[in-house]
């Protein structure tokens, strides 16, 4: 939960795990996969700006990772952090020109690249967004509790994912017509 600082009773910003991004799997050697999402929410008649986020990686001794990338509302954030240690670390992202978003809710994310030298298993809670510089309608915004992200799974060999169901028939089919599309289906393998 968070809150600006000023004397008034306004909540600010929330800041939760994104629920609809959970526990991912993903196959050693994977790069540029999404290794934690947050969602934020702005009540209404407020304007964000964002100058920084820290994120807490926690130790994941046999999580072999690189190029850890922020992205704020889908647009990359703050410079790529190259080289990761195993040991539980903090990275805080900053931008020249901070992100703004207006009335709504936006992701915030972190993709890395995860090194063929992984190793399989599960790693439990593997981020925490834990602080930020945030201004809401020119008050500052300050972070009191870090979220915790999600759990990320490694194995070996392929993923098959199946998307974008989202097409389904919606109008009539007539008995004896051929090449009606019924539904479409993406298929990725990993």
């Amino acid at each position: 939960a968070v809150q600006d600082d000023s004397a008034t009773a306004w909540r600010g910003p929330t800041v939760a795990a994104n629920s609809a991004f959970v526990n991912p799997t993903y196959t050693v050697g994977a790069s540029a996969v999404r290794l934690a999402s947050y969602m934020t929410s702005i009540p209404a008649g407020q304007t964000i700006s964002l100058s920084g986020v820290t994120l807490h990686l926690s130790s994941h001794t046999g999580l072999n990772l690189q190029n850890l990338t922020l992205k704020a509302g889908g647009s990359q954030y703050g410079s790529v952090v190259a080289t990761v240690g195993s040991g539980a670390s903090d990275y805080t992202f900053t931008a020249t020109t901070p992100f703004t978003s207006p009335t709504g809710s936006f992701a915030i994310d972190m993709y890395g690249d995860i090194l063929a030298s992984s190793t399989t298993g599960s790693y439990a809670n593997l981020t925490s967004l834990t602080n930020w510089s945030m201004t809401s309608n020119s008050s500052v915004v300050k972070f009191t509790d870090p979220v915790v992200g999600q759990n990320v799974t490694l194995v070996t060999g392929g993923i098959l994912t199946l998307s974008d169901w989202s097409n389904l028939l919606t109008g009539w089919v007539l008995p004896g017509t051929t090449g009606n599309r019924l539904s479409s289906v993406r298929v990725r393998g990993d």
